[in-house]
């Protein structure tokens, strides 16, 4: 699904009143200004910004500047929707010239529904069922501790695993993350609106795991990548894209322990770690507390006692699954409650 859209398309307006942004020298004279981004209130408690760009000089703006979830924009959540870059760029101006009647609305949608736009940023994201809660943190767990990518180790923060985080916002991201626990989060942007709540989308992400790339204008431009314009992203170019950058990510194999390591250990850790080493559930095996102290002492060794090991590169199986599993589809029942938005 497309989980964020950022573009700007050529349009002929008045500013939109939004305020602006000043920055001042020390000495009291202006370096440079730019209009505030207008917020547009969509489908419940989520928002589109806007801003009006570049001028004729004759006082009229000649760009719109549109950053968005389409998604929750459109639909209230993002548990699930679509890959159709121009579908949702048209619902997403027509709802933004509903709120802003001097926009050229006729224009502006057919400009939008045509991609007749400069793409800046998309955010592919899909969803995969790991079979259980705790299977969907193992492998969240396992991608954190093994996974790299060309700029260096996953690094994770706040429950979320990220890839050349150091490039975010001007080349590609790479993260994962567990969708059942972030929209029962009390952060505002990301838990779902209570109008939306015990309909069926908690049950239905509770054991997903999210993995989405955001990718910008920059990254396509380094690479000599030819997509410019909305209608280039065509759902083909986008699970192109999405695939490309999963085989970014690479997951190196769990390591035994070696010989005099493990004579360092104590012996209740280390029996602890010959338990796994021989494919044993270590986790039914001990009291909730003394699994965490001793997953905790074992990882600085590369050893997750989390991740079940059957002798062959335990923490790359659980990762081969998610990958070459199919992401899971929207389920009939959204269709029917009109929780999915396909187009008018």
């Amino acid at each position: 699904m497309i989980d964020w859209q950022r573009f700007r398309i050529d349009l002929l307006h008045e500013p939109i009143p939004s305020g602006r942004i000043l920055s001042i020298d020390h000495d009291g004279t202006m370096d440079w200004e730019s209009p505030k981004r207008l917020s547009i209130r969509g489908s419940y408690e989520s928002t589109c910004q806007i801003r009006s760009q570049g001028g004729n000089g004759r006082g009229q703006a000649t760009q719109l500047y549109v950053d968005v979830n389409p998604s929750k924009f459109i639909q209230g959540h993002n548990v699930f929707g679509i890959e159709n870059n121009l579908i949702l760029a048209e619902e997403v101006m027509r709802r933004i010239c509903f709120s802003v009647p001097l926009l050229p609305k006729d224009f502006a949608i057919k400009k939008a529904r045509a991609g007749d736009f400069e793409q800046l940023g998309i955010h592919i994201a899909r969803s995969f069922d790991a079979g259980s809660l705790a299977a969907a943190h193992s492998i969240q767990d396992a991608l954190a501790l093994k996974s790299r990518s060309r700029s260096g180790r996953c690094q994770s923060r706040a429950g979320t695993n990220y890839w050349n985080l150091s490039k975010r916002k001007t080349r590609w991201l790479g993260k994962s993350y567990l969708k059942g626990e972030e929209i029962k989060s009390r952060v505002k942007g990301h838990k779902l609106p209570e109008a939306l709540t015990n309909i069926g989308l908690e049950e239905f992400a509770a054991n997903l795991l999210r993995v989405e790339f955001e990718i910008y204008k920059q990254e396509f431009i380094e690479r000599e990548i030819p997509l410019i314009y909305g209608h280039q992203f065509t759902e083909q170019i986008i699970d192109t894209l999405y695939q490309e950058y999963w085989e970014r990510i690479e997951m190196s194999a769990q390591a035994a322990i070696a010989s005099h390591e493990l004579q360092s250990l104590t012996r209740s850790i280390r029996s602890t770690y010959l338990m796994w080493k021989e494919g044993l559930q270590v986790r039914a095996n001990m009291s909730q507390t003394t699994f965490y102290r001793h997953r905790s002492e074992l990882l600085p060794f590369g050893i997750d006692i989390a991740i079940p090991n059957d002798h062959q590169s335990s923490n790359v199986i659980p990762l081969i699954r998610i990958i070459e599993a199919k992401p899971v589809s929207t389920p009939a029942w959204a269709y029917e409650k009109g929780l999915i938005f396909l187009g008018r």
